[in-house]
């Protein structure tokens, strides 16, 4: 069947404009993977924002129980001044004190691990993106340059 010039054009015009089925797929591959990135980043974020809270918590609570060691120690002071100091009470406090501040700091260096490693995992996340990115242009700079040549 011939087309004319004027036909050609045009049915020319609209392959350029739609794509072939395979092209089509790797861009809604491409914008698939883009999608799911973009999923695995908000999860992230939303996992960093739920340590922050548990940090703020766990703050919280060692004031908290600052204040109550505080106000056992002052009516332990109290006690001495009135000449009842139980020696073995005091020890007892202290040594749970110091149990206490290593669990803290435990937990502490456990939370700042996985900050760490929730910034490296969304570092990779950003990384894989780019390199997405720069792929998909470079798909794109080829079919111009393909379809350039076509038009020579």
């Amino acid at each position: 069947m011939y087309v004319g010039k004027k036909d050609g054009k045009e049915t020319m015009a609209s392959l350029k404009a739609s794509g072939t089925d395979e092209e089509y797929s790797e861009r809604l591959q491409l914008l698939t993977e883009v999608v799911e990135l973009m999923e695995e980043k908000e999860s992230i974020a939303r996992e960093a924002e739920k340590s922050e809270h548990e940090k703020e918590k766990q703050g919280s609570d060692v004031r908290r129980v600052s204040m109550q060691k505080l106000s056992e120690k002052n009516a332990d002071s109290n006690a001495v001044y009135s000449g009842v100091a139980p020696p073995v009470k005091k020890r007892r406090m202290i040594n749970d004190y110091i149990d206490y501040l290593r669990e803290k700091d435990e937990a502490d260096r456990k939370l700042k691990e996985q900050e760490l490693q929730l910034k490296k995992e969304q570092l990779e996340l950003e990384k894989k993106v780019e390199e997405q990115k720069i792929q998909r242009e470079s798909l794109m700079m080829d079919l111009l340059h393909k379809m350039a040549e076509k038009l020579q």
